[in-house]
Parts: C-alpha cells; sequence; structure tokens
C-alpha cells in the first residue's frame, strides 16, 4: 500500500497542474480524510523539504518534492505499460494497482523500462519521462 507521504505528494502534484498550486481543502476532499489531518501532514512534508505553503494556503511542491513524484510517476506509468501490455490486466483496474505498486527502487525501474522496449506513452496515453 502507498504511503500517505506518497499520496499527498501526488495530490499536490496534481492540483498543481491545472491551477500551480493545492490546498488544504482539496487534498482532504480527494484523499478522504480530515482537514486537520491535511494540515498536520503538510506541516512534516513543509519540514522534509517536499512541500511549501504559499500565501493564502497555497501549496506546491519544492524541487525536490517535485523529483521525488517524477521518480514516482514514472514507475507508474512503467507499471501501467507491464499490467497491461505484458501480463493483460483488465485496463479498467490498472491505476489503483499501479499507484500501489510504484514504490520500488531505480534499478528495477530501469530494468523493466528497458524490459517494456523503452515506452514513451502509458496505455492512457500519458507522457513516461526519463
Amino acid at each position: 500500500m502507498r504511503s500517505s507521504r506518497d499520496n499527498y505528494l501526488r495530490a499536490v502534484y496534481e492540483y498543481s497542474l491545472v491551477t500551480g498550486f493545492a490546498h488544504n481543502k482539496q487534498l482532504a476532499e480527494s484523499l478522504d480524510v480530515a482537514p486537520a489531518s491535511v494540515t498536520e501532514k503538510i506541516k512534516r512534508l513543509v519540514s522534509g523539504g517536499l512541500i511549501k505553503r504559499h500565501p493564502y494556503g497555497q501549496i506546491s511542491l519544492t524541487p525536490q518534492g517535485a523529483a521525488q513524484v517524477k521518480r514516482l510517476m514514472r514507475n507508474y506509468y512503467l507499471i501501467e505499460v507491464w499490467l497491461v501490455n505484458s501480463i493483460h490486466y483488465p485496463k479498467a483496474n490498472v491505476a489503483d494497482l499501479a499507484w500501489q505498486m510504484a514504490d520500488i527502487d531505480d534499478c528495477l525501474a530501469e530494468m523493466l523500462y528497458t524490459q517494456l522496449g523503452e515506452p514513451n506513452k502509458s496505455p492512457f496515453l500519458e507522457p513516461i519521462v526519463c
């Protein structure tokens, strides 16, 4: 199962793609947690150097947080490719399972990338960034 840290980082990343920032309320709703839990987790992520707070409750990834999310998302998309193309897992069930499996080490990710023929898109046409 994914760590809550990774789930928070991914949620901030996804909201940031649309508006440039995330807010506590958005995170609480998308992660289905209490607002107080979001506040506590964000404090830990700020102290860990992964998240930055901005005026008006805006939250964004630091360069370190962005690098962590980039690695996780690359692994996520590679695992989607593996599940769909190699073992023919039903496409409708791939997203959640791939996210649960995405925290693999860099060596395994590189081996998977090579084994899969160096794909550049996920089965859902998301770019796989190296």
